[in-house]
């Protein structure tokens, strides 16, 4: 994904309009829990702001993840925001980056073509979600039996004991059926 820039070069305020259809992002591995449905939309405008390029934009897709609590396949609907700026690598000596973006990571290009694969691809990571779930009270398995908590309850026993605490357990225990503590 690669934007030619000569035609808003000098241009300050000009525009330029590009959308891509991918099958794939480029350097990027979805994962073990996570399939691309369908194609990745990204639609981007780039802006001469006169001191750097402004990348605008938005990615979508639609995604099969897989739920870390009962381990089913849902779809989720990937749609993010793009945002970016682009600096000259002639215009800025190392000293100058290193001044004015110190905590921040710049982005630059050389000659009149920008490569907007990078960006897209760390925001469509980023756009993810840290923990895959099918609905937010999605109950999962049961971590015992192995049964799904959404279809039935299971009869294992909901009280676990640490093993470390479990001389203590049989305190109370003992407590329990009236014999004095020893």
């Amino acid at each position: 994904m690669r934007i030619n820039i000569s035609a808003i070069k000098g241009h300050y305020g000009e525009q330029l309009k590009r959308s891509y259809n991918l099958s794939q992002l480029p350097c990027m591995q979805w994962g073990e829990d996570a399939e691309l449905l369908s194609p990745i939309q990204v639609c981007v405008s780039v802006t001469n702001t006169g001191s750097c390029y402004l990348l605008r934009g938005k990615l979508d897709a639609q995604l099969q993840l897989i739920c870390h609590r009962c381990m089913k396949p849902y779809q989720w609907h990937l749609n993010i925001p793009l945002e970016e700026e682009y600096f000259p690598a002639e215009k800025q000596t190392d000293e100058e980056n290193e001044a004015e973006h110190q905590f921040a990571q710049v982005s630059t290009f050389s000659g009149d073509v920008i490569d907007i694969r990078e960006a897209v691809s760390e925001q469509a990571i980023l756009g993810l979600p840290t923990k895959n779930l099918c609905s937010p009270n999605c109950p999962g398995i049961c971590p015992g039996c192995g049964a799904d908590l959404a279809i039935k309850e299971c009869s294992c026993s909901t009280r676990q004991i640490d093993p470390r605490l479990a001389p203590l357990a049989s305190l109370l225990a003992d407590d329990a059926e009236g014999e004095p503590r020893k």
